[in-house]
């Protein structure tokens, strides 16, 4: 049915009968995938309990500029590991994007053993970063979900922490 109806819209006529703009079909098109993206995301949030955040500021330079868009997780049974990046609740309700430097039991130097719910958090751009150098470890609960992807804009589309199920 679709494709009939496709068809009909942008049909063009030989013998002169009226046509459709040469814009028409494109905005038609970029509607319909804007559509069905919207769809497809909404049902992987759902599934995933997936959500987004905006970085702002320098502190994850160079793996996450200022003004992506990044998807994000839910922290569940899960614990993140060492090298995963994180968005962190702050007094507040300031939600930071930090790499996972240690975790609980590990220990960090000049701080020492860290607890059994306790997590090191550290910027990739230290002269830019406000993380537990300066605020001291983040407790479990804290750790609002693991970053994924940076999903916008296009061109700094990545995936992070790719690893096999075991």
């Amino acid at each position: 049915m679709l494709s009939h109806f496709t068809y009909t819209i942008f049909a063009v006529t030989d013998d002169g009968g009226a046509r459709r703009p040469a814009w028409l079909r494109p905005v038609l098109l970029a509607a319909l995938g804007v559509a069905l993206g919207g769809i497809a995301w909404r049902r992987l949030a759902r599934r995933t309990q997936a959500f987004p955040v905006r970085a702002r500021g320098e502190s994850m330079l160079p793996a996450i500029r200022p003004g992506s868009f990044l998807l994000v997780t839910r922290v569940r049974e899960g614990r993140p590991r060492r090298g995963d990046i994180v968005v962190a609740a702050r007094a507040g309700g300031i939600e930071i994007v930090k790499r996972v430097a240690a975790l609980p039991g590990g220990g960090v130097p000049g701080h020492g053993t860290l607890g059994a719910d306790e997590y090191w958090l550290v910027g990739d751009n230290p002269a830019e970063s406000t993380d537990s150098r300066q605020l001291g470890p983040f407790r479990g609960g804290a750790l609002r979900g693991i970053v994924r992807a940076c999903y916008w804009p296009p061109r700094r589309w990545r995936v992070f922490g790719i690893r096999a199920r075991t």
